[in-house]
């Protein structure tokens, strides 16, 4: 859709995707009727979401991107979407992030981004996909801070499995 990034849970809950969107949400520049936005190494971002049952895995892994670039994350946990939007000037924040499920198709989801004052849409999230593509992101030399009861409470069953996603990761990030 034009306002959001959604797709099938299979896709949308993909771990590496979900950290590389993190890290393209912390490195785009846009240009809107404020000016240029973007966020900053130290900049405070909000997560949010509803009770959908994938929404705290794509929590966890969205927020340790934005948080490899040196964004602080403040995690609001579940909250209806106008909580978040209406936070976001009230905390000083410089954008935030709402986790939503489909409420017609089963099995998918996805995220409102706002950077700045300006809700992401069309060109801005084709964008995203584009600095992704690319690969050029801003890696923080210090992991931006994490407030919140965030989702580590996500089970990961096989410690191997994780172990291994995370040098493959760690290698994928040497890249940049």
């Amino acid at each position: 859709k034009e306002y959001d990034i959604r797709g099938p849970d299979e896709i949308i809950t993909n771990k590496k995707l979900l950290i590389l969107l993190g890290l393209a949400l912390a490195n785009i520049e846009i240009e809107s009727h404020w000016g240029k936005e973007k966020l900053n190494e130290g900049d405070y971002f909000l997560v949010a979401g509803d009770n959908g049952p994938t929404t705290p895995l794509i929590a966890k892994y969205l927020v340790e991107g934005l948080r490899l670039a040196g964004i602080n994350v403040i995690y609001l946990g579940l909250v209806r979407s106008g909580v978040l939007y209406s936070s976001i000037p009230k905390l000083g924040a410089e954008g935030g992030l709402y986790i939503t499920r489909s409420h017609v198709e089963v099995g998918t989801n996805g995220f409102k981004p706002v950077i700045g004052r300006t809700t992401l849409y069309g060109e801005m999230i084709q964008e995203l996909a584009r600095l992704i593509e690319k690969g050029e992101f801003r890696i923080a030399k210090e992991k931006g801070k994490l407030i919140g009861d965030i989702v580590y409470k996500v089970k990961d069953t096989d410690k191997k499995i994780r172990l291994q996603e995370t040098k493959e990761l760690l290698t994928l990030l040497k890249k940049y």
